[in-house]
């Protein structure tokens, strides 16, 4: 009766195991899945390329929804032109703060992330420049150097 339940035990254990292999497998092809869904999922699994780029913003065309950047060479080199796509998934900021593609200021100095194949601007950053402010004689008091005063209590010892 034992050998029979140790048997039993066996079979149950090595069908679990076989059962589990071939749904792995089975994952691994793609089991019952559609083949538009795993070419969808192919597809997000490609990763696409993005380049950076930066420089002065040279020209906003707000009914092509495309700017232009004029990138700086080195040497006598001609500086380099730019011209990116932007879409309504493309972040566009001045400094921290969200702006839209008409209010990029022309001449400004710009930083972008962008789809290498298509051109199409992921992320736009204006860099904002920050205004030094003067220092008036009343905005902070000059701390004064206390003078140590000698303490009558003490005195030298003998």
């Amino acid at each position: 009766m034992q050998h029979i339940t140790n048997l039993s035990l066996s079979l149950c254990a090595l069908l679990i195991l076989c059962l589990g292999q071939s749904n792995l497998y089975a994952e691994d092809a793609g089991g019952d899945k559609p083949e538009a869904e795993q070419a969808e999922k192919k597809q997000k699994k490609e990763r696409v390329k993005l380049s950076n780029t930066g420089g002065t913003l040279s020209a906003v065309d707000k009914n092509k929804m495309t700017i232009t950047i004029t990138v700086p060479t080195e040497g006598d080199q001609a500086p380099v032109t730019v011209v990116l796509t932007c879409n309504d998934k493309t972040s566009i900021k001045k400094g921290k703060e969200a702006i839209a593609l008409a209010d990029l200021p022309l001449n400004s100095m710009v930083s972008a992330k962008y789809n290498a194949e298509t051109k199409t601007a992921v992320y736009v950053r204006c860099k904002v420049k920050r205004e030094k402010k003067p220092k008036a004689d009343g905005d902070k008091p000059k701390r004064e150097k206390k003078e140590k005063q000698a303490d009558p209590d003490e005195g030298e010892m003998p």
